[in-house]
């Protein structure tokens, strides 16, 4: 029970962090630099969740299955995730790359953003690590830490009064500290014992564990791909259309629905150890069951109350994000529904069931396209939201036939 509220503390701590970084943007700079900022930050979300070639994806499943040499993945897959990001860095230096993705960093923000992407990269492969070997309020600290570090760096931008670009660059600096804490702990845990010393010694190919991860998390890195996509791309359809007043205003919506997602983030990383660790596939079927109705009554008593304050958007972020109402909404709804394919997928992922994660992504984010395609040039934001909540429910009823049928 202590890390299951633990686990709500790092989460509720996310929450109260996002939602004071949404009121900073609302009130501090308005709709457009805010939707500068979301733009900036979705590109280099995108080079976060697809960069590591599908490293982040496979880890865990491999620190669990080779305990004896946990440190040789983790050098490996360091090392590579470097040199990567390193790339990435002089690709998106360049001019014609930039005014490909209709947007202009400066130096400061390109080499702020691919530092937040590579950090959080790294510190998803120790997080990895740490739930392998169930230490999971070590994971929940960090985050709770990296949470007040990030609150800090926003609070510090506004005494200091920064224009929006050097609010971006402090905001998503304040993230290295995150894999500098993880790294620290990491080295406690050698020196204790807790994850063996002499491990990094043994004789294993270095280019074997990279390529058997990319291998095994193929489908994975696929449909993880597809997955993201079916949540933003909306606001890179929204920029296009309407521009960044409108992708201001529907990011936050956005945002705000999102935060539902609390009650799956929260025992996510409890169910993917039980998961990986029980011994049979009935204790994996009673352990889901009972954390998709724990997170199910959650929901039931959340979302009404979330929806009854919806009007207090306005009153708490200004009459310029008026339009955020409906559309938060129709998301929160559609989250709520995605939800069960979030919990019902950590069982699959112990069962190494990948493909069909993959196949049903896939179609989820290509009706999520066409949709947005079709409804935006209409209906603006509302055609995007609506878009959102179709895809969501295929998504959410492709797994319950799935799971229904094969294992409930």
């Amino acid at each position: 029970m202590s890390r299951i509220i633990l686990s709500y503390l790092s989460q509720v701590s996310r929450v109260l962090l996002l939602f004071f970084l949404s009121l900073v943007l609302s009130r501090e700079y308005g709709a457009i630099d805010k939707g500068k900022f979301d733009y900036t930050l979705l590109i280099f979300n995108i080079i976060l969740n697809f960069g590591h070639f599908g490293l982040n994806n496979a880890s865990l499943y491999f620190f669990n299955k080779y305990k004896n040499i946990y440190l040789k993945i983790i050098k490996a897959n360091f090392t590579l995730l470097i040199i990567l990001y390193a790339f990435y860095f002089l690709i998106l230096n360049n001019q014609f790359i930039q005014d490909l993705l209709s947007i202009q960093l400066g130096t400061s923000i390109l080499f702020a953003g691919i530092l937040y992407a590579c950090s959080l990269t790294l510190s998803n492969e120790l997080k990895n690590l740490f739930v392998s070997i169930n230490r999971i309020n070590t994971v929940n600290t960090i985050e709770l830490t990296s949470n007040t570090i990030n609150t800090i760096a926003i609070i510090i931008a506004i005494f200091l009064n920064f224009e929006i670009e050097n609010f971006i660059v402090i905001y998503l600096m304040s993230y290295f500290l995150k894999i500098l804490i993880s790294i620290i702990i990491l080295i406690r845990y050698k020196n204790l014992g807790v994850i063996s010393k002499n491990s990094y010694q043994i004789d294993t190919n270095s280019i074997n564990i990279l390529k058997n991860q990319v291998k095994f998390a193929t489908a994975i890195y696929l449909s993880t791909f597809f997955v993201f996509m079916n949540y933003r791309i909306d606001q890179l359809f929204i920029k296009n259309f309407s521009g960044f007043a409108d992708l201001g205003v529907y990011s936050l919506a956005v945002s705000l629905s999102e935060l539902i997602f609390i009650v799956h983030l929260g025992i996510v990383n409890i169910l993917n150890s039980q998961m990986l660790n029980s011994k049979n596939i009935e204790d994996k079927i009673k352990g889901y069951k009972k954390y998709l109705k724990f997170s199910g009554i959650l929901l039931l008593i959340l979302v009404p109350i979330a929806i009854a304050m919806s009007n207090l958007i306005t009153v708490v972020f200004g009459q310029e994000f008026k339009g955020a109402v409906p559309v938060f909404i129709i998301l929160i709804i559609a989250n709520t529904i995605a939800s069960f394919a979030k919990v019902s997928f950590s069982f699959l992922y112990s069962e190494n069931k990948n493909n069909f994660h993959l196949f049903v992504t896939f179609f989820t984010v290509s009706i999520n396209i066409i949709l947005n395609f079709l409804l935006i040039p209409d209906y603006g934001m509302l055609g995007a939201a609506y878009a959102s909540l179709i895809s969501y429910m295929f998504y959410s009823i492709s797994y319950f036939v799935y799971m229904k049928k094969k294992y409930l």
